[in-house]
Order: structure tokens, then sequence, then C-alpha cells
């Protein structure tokens, strides 16, 4: 785990890994068995996020930012939908 952000609107936590599968996970933290109801946001196959390293959520526009990093060590912010 690299990053981590909370939802406390939603009661969800978002968390970005590195490694293997590069990717950012919710996890619903309201119930009593989150890793039960986890699932994989964003990951290479899915969106342009490659290795992502930290997240932030702006809850008021309901967008979240993901800081990832190129295989050129260049990094930058990806606004998600």
């Amino acid at each position: 785990m690299t990053g981590l952000a909370l939802d406390w609107i939603a009661s969800n936590l978002y968390i970005t890994e590195v490694g293997s599968a590069p990717s950012v996970r919710l996890l619903v933290v309201n119930d009593e068995s989150p890793t039960s109801r986890s699932h994989v946001v964003f990951n290479r196959f899915n969106s342009a996020v490659r290795w992502p390293l930290d997240i932030s959520l702006c809850l008021k526009e309901g967008k979240d930012f993901v800081y990832d990093v190129c295989f050129t060590h260049c990094g930058h912010f990806d606004p998600q939908t």
C-alpha cells in the first residue's frame, strides 16, 4: 500500500497499491467484513493508471486524483471520474 484516502461521506476507503498488480482499490468501511466488499477501481487494464503512488479525494466535486508515476519516473496527477 502506498496511498490512502477516506471518503467519510460514503464510508469508503481508497488505497493505492504497487507491485505485481498496481491498482487503486475501494474498501467499504461501514461493513462488518470490509475485505469481502472490496474491488479494484482503477488498474492498467481499465484506465491510464500505471503506477499509482497516492490518491486524493475532492468530496465536494465528487472526484479523485491519482498520483501516477510512469516508467520514465515522471509523476503527475490524473483526475479520475
